[in-house]
């Protein structure tokens, strides 16, 4: 055997071994994620959505959750939905497919996020959750191969970015925006409102601007992200503006919206930007 073919099956079996440690990793965090979905998992309440649950709310906020949610309905305590959409790395930059495959939305307790991302003849699949006061993300390729550029968990910025990611998803949930939740609104004017939820001791508040039907038309709040210029973690304006609406289950929620960071930031370009349309949700 020469030692060209002798270097050839050396190569050969490294990229082998290097790929069976990868296969094992990823069985290993697909574990972990199945113990993630079960320790979010929670009981749907006996209760139903009545007027007198909103009666003592600030005008918007009464005017909103009566639009959300159908007088009747009852009170979920978890939302699964299901996604297409793109991105874009900066505001004016190419649009590239985005769909998100089993997305977990339980208010208080936390959220698992998958989605797929192809950027050419890449794929990229991503893991984004917070639970248990703890947040996580990670992108592989072709479901295998971790890009580490992208990937972060097990720090206070990764479990408070995750956390600022789970909170920005409420309005698909309007039922954790109930006073009976814990939620605490404070009016601004006729179309805009302040809500404030608490998870693991933290309170977010989140702006909301409500039209005159009720319909939930724009959300902003602050979320911790590395941002800066030289890559160092801080507070910017996450924003969301609603294009449209669909009714799951006695809920109405936004089915169509982008979302970016830096939202109002005259003096700079989005980083990042979404564009989602919700293709099936489940309330539970």
């Amino acid at each position: 055997m020469t030692n060209l073919v002798k270097t050839e099956f050396a190569i050969a079996g490294l990229i082998f071994i290097t790929l069976l440690i990868f296969w094992f990793l990823w069985l290993m965090e697909e574990r972990q994620l199945r113990r993630i979905g079960q320790s979010l998992a929670a009981q749907s309440s006996q209760e139903v959505f009545s007027e007198a649950m909103i009666a003592d709310l600030p005008i918007p906020a009464q005017r909103y959750l009566r639009h959300a949610i159908q007088v009747g309905t009852p009170l979920a305590s978890s939302l699964s939905l299901k996604f297409t959409g793109n991105t874009q790395f900066g505001a004016k930059s190419k649009l590239w497919p985005l769909k998100g495959t089993e997305i977990l939305i339980t208010p208080q307790r936390g959220f698992l996020w998958k989605e797929t991302l192809q950027t050419g003849l890449l794929t990229q699949n991503g893991l984004l959750y917070y639970a248990n006061g703890k947040g996580r993300v990670r992108w592989n390729f072709f479901e295998l191969i971790p890009d580490p550029a992208k990937s972060g968990g097990g720090t206070n910025d990764a479990a408070k970015a995750m956390l600022g990611r789970f909170i920005t998803k409420y309005i698909w949930t309007p039922f954790a925006f109930l006073p009976q939740q814990g939620a605490v609104w404070e009016a601004i004017d006729d179309e805009h409102a302040k809500v404030t939820v608490s998870v693991d001791g933290t309170p977010v508040t989140i702006t909301l601007t409500i039209d005159a039907e009720g319909r939930l038309q724009e959300s902003v709040s602050l979320r911790w992200g590395a941002k800066t210029e030289d890559g160092s973690f801080a507070y910017f304006p996450y924003g969301i503006k609603v294009e449209e609406e669909k009714t799951f289950d006695g809920y109405t929620i936004p089915s169509r919206l982008s979302a970016a960071w830096c939202y109002g930031d005259v003096n700079r370009e989005p980083p990042l930007v979404f564009h989602y349309a919700i293709e099936k949700a489940h309330f539970s």
